[in-house]
């Protein structure tokens, strides 16, 4: 996987790296989209205020 060429079985410091940032862009994108599903309840694709927090039945605004 990690090891393209040369098929040496290493792989260096800076294709471990960008392997790595890869990785941690995959993780971050989809906990940007989980966290926008959870909490844009328009469905509008933002989050504004009052999607972030919950709005009970007597209109009060609670976290």
């Amino acid at each position: 996987m990690l090891d393209c060429a040369p098929k040496d079985g290493g792989i260096g410091h800076a294709k471990l790296e960008a392997r790595l940032r890869r990785q941690e862009a995959d993780r971050i994108d989809a906990l940007a989209r989980r966290e926008l599903k959870k909490h844009d309840r328009d469905g509008d694709g933002s989050v504004t205020l009052r999607d972030y927090l919950v709005v009970d039945p007597d209109q009060h605004i609670v976290h």
